[in-house]
């Protein structure tokens, strides 16, 4: 199909509602540290500085999970559903290679059906991978490394206007919460849903519990203790310290198996570090070639998106929310703005013919739009 235009791009600010927090393989928490927050060394006034980010990657991880919901889920509503896993896996994720898939696609087939681009020798079958991108705008969007189907969305991770450095993040922590200190009246005798005996058991046994927990800790505590000094060659401090552990990690167990276990009601949880809330960054995507479908894709995705513009993890502690602000252009000029309030709706405002055309398609005729997209395997 022909495309539209030969780029369509998106160039604004992100801002965060609320803390974002994002953890990704490469963020790792160690020493009982919080898992940090993402950052990059970026240049700000001549200046090379470390600074908190919002990745790509999550960006563009959500919005296609995002377009492929709104595809599925419209189908589904419309009566043609029953989707197989492979479906969703080659949609939301671009399909997933493992060393069969590899080895299937350097045998010779007879399937003639068949959608895996890469064939014999490593070549890759063009005439195949035009047709996923025509019957697939998502997969002709976001790319599949399955079927070597390169992206046409192009997306940036979002940086501070004004660096925000590891230090100013916000840390989150918590517990999950013991029933008597969120709600302590309903184990009072006074309330009749519980019988007093038991209640008075219960908190007993769960007091028993913390306190076993703190004594693991403390002995934890003395263990790394001994390491010190057994390092610095003192052999029988660090003997008698691990002794006094051992003890101590002797009573702890002791103490959970006379009450049933180790596990208590208030618990620490994780702690993670977030981008803090009201943060501007400068975010930008690009969309190259897009043909009519695809662009009116995106644009849905958006407005799908706003509903609930959640980045990110944590969003039961109030973490992920954003609002967004962009300018598009198309051959450098501006032609419109995308407005994401988050607070759940996406304003698209523009006279250029192609934007409006296709954001009227995408607010108004999104049935159609899915209905035209197979992400059948």
């Amino acid at each position: 199909m022909k495309p539209v235009a030969a780029a369509v791009e998106f160039v604004g600010t992100i801002e965060t509602v609320d803390p974002v927090a994002i953890s990704t393989p490469a963020r790792r928490a160690e020493g009982g540290k919080p898992v940090p927050a993402q950052t990059e060394r970026r240049y700000f006034d001549g200046q090379l500085q470390e600074t908190l980010i919002i990745p790509a990657t999550s960006i563009r991880g959500r919005l296609r999970h995002t377009a492929t919901r709104l595809v599925m889920q419209s189908q589904i509503e419309t009566g043609d559903a029953s989707f197989k896993v492979a479906d969703y896996l080659l949609t939301a994720l671009g399909g997933v290679v493992d060393a069969a898939a590899v080895r299937r696609a350097a045998e010779p087939s007879d399937d003639a059906d068949g959608q895996d681009a890469i064939i014999k020798d490593g070549a890759v079958d063009l005439d195949r991978q035009q047709a996923l991108r025509q019957r697939n705008p998502i997969v002709s969007l976001f790319g599949s490394m399955d079927s070597s189907v390169m992206s046409k969305l192009h997306v940036r991770s979002a940086i501070p206007v004004e660096p925000l450095p590891p230090g100013s993040a916000v840390i989150g922590a918590g517990s999950r919460a013991n029933p008597l200190n969120r709600d302590p009246e309903i184990f009072s005798s006074g309330v009749g849903f519980f019988q007093p005996a038991d209640v008075q058991a219960f908190i007993t046994a769960n007091r028993t519990k913390v306190d076993a927990n703190k004594l693991e800790t403390e002995s934890e505590r003395l263990v790394k203790d001994a390491r010190g000094k057994r390092k610095a060659g003192d052999k029988a401090g660090a003997d008698n310290l691990e002794a006094d552990a051992k003890a101590l990690a002797d009573q702890a167990k002791a103490m959970s198996a006379s009450v049933g276990g180790k596990v208590n009601l208030q618990q620490p949880l994780g702690g993670w570090q977030a981008i803090p809330a009201g943060a501007q960054l400068r975010h930008s995507m690009r969309l190259e070639r897009p043909t009519a479908t695809e662009l009116a894709l995106f644009l849905a995705t958006l407005f799908s998106f706003a509903e609930y513009p959640i980045i990110g993890g944590h969003i039961a502690a109030g973490c992920g929310r954003i609002k967004a602000d962009w300018s598009v252009r198309i051959a450098g000029e501006i032609v419109g703005r995308v407005v994401i309030d988050g607070e759940g709706s996406c304003a698209i405002t523009s006279e250029h013919p192609v934007l409006q055309e296709a954001a009227e398609k995408a607010a108004k005729h999104v049935e159609e739009l899915a209905a035209a997209i197979d992400v059948r395997v």
